[in-house]
């Protein structure tokens, strides 16, 4: 897998002419079929760090307390307040640096 992203390379064309080869830095490949198990990997570990601090601001559905619902590439984050939503945000912002 290493070997796999490590060594990415991309051009682009541009107006019919391609660019130079240039190395690929971040991302997953599009249509590998590792791709969406590498994000949600990535996804839960930036969610544990964001939550170490345990607040009880989550909404409770069906009494259970819920502070994210996650979907694909999309990501809703649910608190009680405005004031504890963006300090959710801004946990998740800060962890997933």
């Amino acid at each position: 897998m290493k070997d796999l992203y490590s060594k990415s390379m991309s051009m682009v064309q541009i107006e019919g002419e391609l660019t130079e080869w240039f190395r690929i830095r971040v991302g997953v490949r599009q249509g590998c079929g590792m791709s969406s198990d590498l994000f949600n990997l990535i996804l839960e570990i930036v969610m544990r760090l964001a939550k170490k601090e345990e607040s009880d601001t989550s909404v409770k559905l069906n009494g259970r307390p819920v502070d994210n619902l996650r979907f694909a590439d999309d990501i809703d984050l649910l608190a009680d307040t405005k004031e504890s939503l963006q300090d959710l945000t801004n946990r998740v912002d800060d962890s997933s640096k």
